[in-house]
């Protein structure tokens, strides 16, 4: 399909405080957005891994967002 484009990212987010790792907060999010100008949008979907050592020991949360963006533009002459 021509003009459309893939994006691969990948945050990493890590929240903890000083001297005290047993409260620290690890968020991988892993995904692929993609536009397609077909349908004029943009469709992401990805993995969300949140890693939370207050809650549990290990995996403490797993998400699958899945959003479509459409922005409305008016092109004046």
């Amino acid at each position: 399909m021509a003009g459309d484009s893939v994006e691969l990212a990948c945050n990493i987010k890590l929240r903890t405080l000083l001297h005290a790792s047993d409260t620290a907060w690890l968020t991988v999010y892993p995904r692929c957005i993609v536009e397609v100008p077909q349908i004029a949008g943009k469709i992401s979907a990805g993995l969300r891994l949140d890693m939370n050592a207050a809650r549990a020991s290990g995996l403490s949360a797993l998400a699958f967002p899945l959003t479509y963006t459409y922005k409305f533009k008016k092109k004046y002459k």
